[in-house]
């Protein structure tokens, strides 16, 4: 994504030597002040208050019908389903398929779109939290969203069998409709979220991995599930398949440019408010944009050095990598392009008829780049 061009975010211009020169983040934001690296948090409620306006009921219906899905005849497993339901996050792909569903109505009310748009959100969340119970057992992550992971409450096994279940029902409720398209788009994005994995894995200790080579890994592991969320809810409104790759896209660039947010989260963030340990990819050897960008940014020599860095304990690591990304004000270009992204997302909705419903995926794609967690 970078340029000899440089980067141009709507009225904000920078290059890549700006990115270079300016010292801190606070530079950016006095040059672009709309950009600042986390909103206040009345207007991320106000934004989740005004699509709740339009998609509260459905979402609500969602709810209902994860918790009828969630659940066995074994008690035992039941209880692990439960507990699972209970870790819900934000539920931003459910909500991504119906406001999606609702900027494509311009206005109407179909109620049987709507369910369709219901149903499909459910699978996509089911497909989300198959993918969270194995990437915490992958990762061997303790908490998630300040509760323990399936693995550590139970173990690997439950935790393997826990996503496979859910993955299983993903597809049997995707098909439960008259087209197989959804259960085939699901499979596709399935499989581009287990390749994303193989590949990040096969990445680790990797600190020759080219941005390139990065971005693709996002595009596959989170960009893809983010775009299937919004193709679907398209899918259930308009036959119009121009409509379908633009929402697509949207959904694409919004992933990948959340999750370098989270990279800038698990390095400049606060574990208290994120929910997750700080610095966990730096800890796993996993190499992630600020690290990339740093590598790209040293001679031979510093790059070696950099590398010994990390072999040292966290407590002497985390501050001696810090030191490194500073100089090279790492954090700036995080910031720089995960905005990129979350702009060029917006691009992709001019495909869509003005709407409440749009500018509401417009204003989520800015908050993607500006929380908290």
């Amino acid at each position: 994504m970078r340029s000899n061009e440089g980067f141009v975010v709507d009225e904000y211009s920078f290059t890549k030597q700006d990115v270079k020169t300016m010292a801190t983040v606070t530079e950016l934001e006095t040059a672009a002040p709309r950009l600042g690296p986390c909103v206040p948090v009345a207007d991320s409620q106000a934004w989740k208050a005004q699509a709740l306006s339009m998609i509260g009921g459905s979402l609500h219906s969602v709810e209902t019908l994860l918790a009828e899905t969630l659940v066995a005849p074994s008690k035992e497993f039941s209880e692990v389903l439960s507990y699972v339901g209970r870790m819900s996050g934000k539920r931003l792909r459910p909500m991504l398929t119906l406001l999606s569903a609702k900027a494509c109505l311009d206005g109407q009310r179909d109620n049987e779109r709507e369910n369709e748009a219901i149903r499909l959100a459910a699978v996509v969340e089911l497909v989300h939290t198959a993918t969270l119970v194995h990437d915490d057992m992958l990762d061997q992550a303790d908490q998630r969203r300040h509760q323990a992971t399936i693995h550590t409450r139970w173990d690997s096994t439950t935790a393997i069998l826990c996503g496979d279940w859910l993955f299983t029902k993903a597809y049997g409720l995707a098909n439960r409709g008259d087209s197989t398209l959804p259960g085939r788009w699901i499979s596709e994005a399935a499989c581009g979220l287990c390749e994303g994995e193989l590949l990040q894995n096969g990445a680790v200790q990797n600190w020759s991995l080219s941005e390139e080579d990065y971005f693709e890994i996002l595009r596959r592991k989170t960009g893809r599930l983010c775009a299937v969320a919004c193709r679907l809810g398209a899918w259930t409104v308009t036959s119009n398949p121009q409509v379908w790759d633009a929402l697509d896209a949207f959904g694409s660039d919004l992933g990948i440019a959340f999750q370098l947010h989270d990279d800038w989260l698990d390095y400049w963030g606060n574990s208290e408010k994120t929910g997750k340990p700080d610095h966990s990819d730096l800890m796993a050897s996993k190499p992630t944009l600020p690290l990339i960008y740093l590598m790209d940014q040293l001679t031979e020599k510093e790059q070696n050095e950099v590398v010994d860095i990390l072999t040292w304990e966290r407590e002497s690591r985390i501050p001696a990598i810090h030191e490194h990304l500073e100089r090279v004000s790492a954090e700036l270009y995080i910031r720089r392009t995960a905005i990129q992204f979350s702009e060029r997302a917006k691009t992709h909705l001019s495909a869509l008829p003005s709407s409440p419903a749009r500018d509401a995926l417009a204003t989520l794609a800015d908050l993607s780049v500006a929380r908290f967690a």
